[in-house]
């Protein structure tokens, strides 16, 4: 019952994230590929970009609903179970019912001399079977491996020819937007999106891109530039735009203004000031007073 409970509700997290999927694309995840004569560091940013253009390109040929790799991560942590060095069918397998998705990429970058090869293959998490096989060999600088290679292992991986499903992205990109905290409002160049964060905000122009992302008393903005045919993925944490400020004086009882309005009489304590720079000023109205003494009254 408890599996159940957790299967359900994952599903119904993916569905959140991706509203505007359609529910007859296949759920699927990418394990991190492995490394075999590239540094790790590499074979994992290599990873995050095949799941980027598996992202773009599920999407828009309406194939696949690609699982964050933060959501899987977190799933895996709550299950005690390890992601590192999992690089068997049977391991990608039993992740796959872990997380809850229908199949599972893993793979390998691999270097022997001065070549290197990506190997990918899409696992059935039901059945174990490998459903689709692609390699890509290149002979070169890996930063190639990152521009160009990884989206050709994609295509070849979920058939896909050159500019299908995805004319528009010759001038058009996608952003993902998360935001800590989440649920938050999100504008590009002053049009809000429809939902709240995480979004998935699809078919933006390519350009320098402004986004604001606000919740409550709470916002973050960032100026961006997005590619054609990019996915760009961004987290803003979201800072407070009010705050309390107390003021005292010596002596007490000194008439406060902030920004030339009357506040009070020290000290006081102003909740919801809004962030940024103010003008403070006092005034301190002092009397003299003088005593006299007996013999000076009957003198005067």
């Amino acid at each position: 019952m408890r599996r159940f409970l957790r299967v359900f509700i994952l599903l119904c997290a993916i569905v959140s994230i991706y509203p505007s999927v359609a529910v007859t694309q296949v759920p699927i995840a990418v394990l991190d590929f492995e490394p075999k004569g590239v540094a790790e560091i590499e074979a994992s940013a290599l990873t995050d970009r095949f799941r980027d253009e598996l992202f773009i390109l599920g999407q828009k040929s309406g194939k696949y609903r690609v699982m964050e790799r933060g959501l899987m991560e977190d799933i895996m942590e709550e299950q005690n179970f390890q992601l590192s060095g999992c690089t068997s069918n049977e391991c990608a397998v039993e992740v796959g019912k872990i997380i809850g998705v229908q199949q599972i990429i893993g793979g390998s970058i691999s270097k022997v001399g001065d070549v290197y090869s990506i190997s990918a293959r899409i696992i059935s998490v039901e059945t174990g079977e490998v459903l689709q096989v692609a390699t890509y060999d290149y002979q070169g600088n890996i930063g190639a491996l990152m521009t160009q290679g990884m989206g050709e292992v994609v295509r070849k991986l979920i058939n896909i020819e050159p500019g299908e499903a995805v004319s528009a992205g010759n001038t058009r990109g996608i952003l993902y937007i998360e935001s800590s905290p989440d649920s938050a409002d999100v504008w590009i160049d002053d049009n809000k999106i429809e939902g709240s964060t995480p979004v998935l905000a699809e078919d933006q122009p390519a350009g320098n891109r402004h986004v604001v992302v606000k919740k409550g008393t709470y916002t973050a903005e960032t100026t961006l530039h997005l590619a054609p045919g990019e996915l760009k993925k961004i987290h803003l944490d979201l800072v407070s735009t009010v705050g309390n400020l107390r003021i005292v004086t010596t002596p007490a009882e000194v008439e406060a203004y902030l920004d030339h309005e009357h506040i009070g009489q020290s000290p006081v304590f102003l909740k919801d000031v809004s962030v940024g720079s103010h003008i403070l000023t006092y005034t301190l109205l002092m009397c003299k007073i003088r005593m006299f003494s007996e013999a000076e009254k009957n003198h005067e």
